[in-house]
């Protein structure tokens, strides 16, 4: 006969298990598959439950407030009047300070990382469930879970400077005033409850692990017929009544043996090996070394060549072309004299040519001077 699971309790099981680890580690540093080890369930079965992790944090959110809800309806189920509900409602508040500020981490998580984004269903739900508990309007209960929370994050920043039982009674005073109870004195009167600390909460049992098989068959996997398992359980009792006899249990004795020596001995090889290994990858790093010493060496010469062959080409070049400006400069130095002279020269034959031209006179002059003379 197959065991009855029951998945409710199985979910409520993840869940309680969920609201520790995600106050502990935060949505972030929380995965399904962390959270499937911590419950000791496969992934599956926990997709099978929450189909996604949004699903899950909802879960877990409101499963904290239906458990804050339900011990404070317990905690204030024998008072009468509203006087004795806020007393009740502020020693409830003092006992399970922890679950409260494991509250406000998880909201704090859930709107930091994006995950989650309270629009007020939060608040509203407390605010209304509180208000039928302790007889107050909805404003009144609205005013209560903001001084409490404010309280609690205050205690939580300060260290526990800050006294819950005294601040919120004083408030609680105030509130009472209002509805026309005078001298409360709700911190000194309000009873005193043992402080509720975090369930440690254990793996699932072999229930719920049974709880997986029949989830993996919802989820269709595939089982072996019932004919089969009958076969296999007889195999596995011939194996059973087999080992119970005593060669059998000498072979099985020597076949350990025989494999804890080879593990020995392979054990024994790779320690022998392990310096060789590393001696072989020390010589390769070293030659790999060597290599891109002498690459880079090669590379520094070849450049350092190709510079000096710069250097020669642009001497060689700037020589010449000072060869070439002192040939010009010399050639226009031996022209130039005598230029010169030819200027000086110049001026002397023409004075020469004038005083010749008057010394001598022309020879048609003189002819007709003979004649007409004769």
């Amino acid at each position: 006969m197959p065991k009855i699971v029951d998945h409710d309790q199985v979910r409520a099981l993840i869940v309680a298990r969920a609201v520790a680890l995600f106050a502990e580690q935060g949505f972030g540093g929380l995965g399904i598959r962390g959270l499937a080890k911590a419950v000791g369930m496969a992934k599956s079965s926990i997709y099978y439950y929450f189909q996604t992790k949004d699903a899950l944090i909802e879960a877990v959110i409101k499963d904290v407030v239906a458990q804050d809800m339900a011990s404070l309806e317990e905690a204030v189920a024998k008072a009468d009047d509203l006087a004795d509900k806020v007393r009740g409602a502020v020693a409830w508040a003092d006992a399970n300070e922890d679950g409260l500020a494991t509250q406000i981490r998880i909201l704090n998580e859930a709107s930091r990382e994006g995950i989650w984004t309270d629009d007020g269903s939060v608040t509203k739900t407390y605010v209304k469930s509180m208000s039928k508990i302790l007889g107050l309007s909805v404003n009144e209960a609205r005013m209560f879970y903001m001084q409490l929370m404010g309280i609690v994050l205050q205690r939580m920043i300060d260290g526990g400077r800050t006294k819950l039982r005294k601040e919120l009674g004083q408030y609680a005073d105030l509130l009472l005033s209002a509805h026309g109870v005078s001298n409360a004195n709700v911190a000194r009167t309000a009873p005193k409850l043992p402080k509720v600390k975090p369930a440690v909460i254990e793996p699932i049992s072999s229930a719920s692990k049974s709880a997986q098989k029949s989830d993996d068959k919802a989820s269709g996997k595939k089982k072996a017929s019932g004919k089969k398992t009958r076969g296999r359980k007889a195999s596995k009792a011939a194996a059973a009544d087999a080992a119970d006899s005593t060669p059998a249990a000498s072979k099985t004795t020597t076949r350990k043996r025989k494999t804890s020596k080879r593990s020995a001995s392979k054990k024994t090889a790779t320690t022998k090996a392990a310096p060789k290994t590393r001696a072989k990858k020390s010589t390769t790093r070293k030659t790999a070394a060597k290599k891109t010493t002498t690459k880079k060496a090669r590379t520094k010469k070849a450049a350092t060549t190709k510079t000096r062959a710069k250097k020669t080409a642009s001497k060689r070049s700037s020589s010449k072309k000072a060869s070439t400006s002192t040939a010009a400069a010399k050639t226009t130095k031996k022209a130039a004299p005598k230029k010169t002279r030819a200027k000086k020269a110049a001026p002397k034959k023409a004075a020469t040519k004038k005083a010749a031209s008057k010394r001598k006179p022309s020879t048609k002059k003189a002819s007709t001077r003979r004649r007409r003379s004769r």
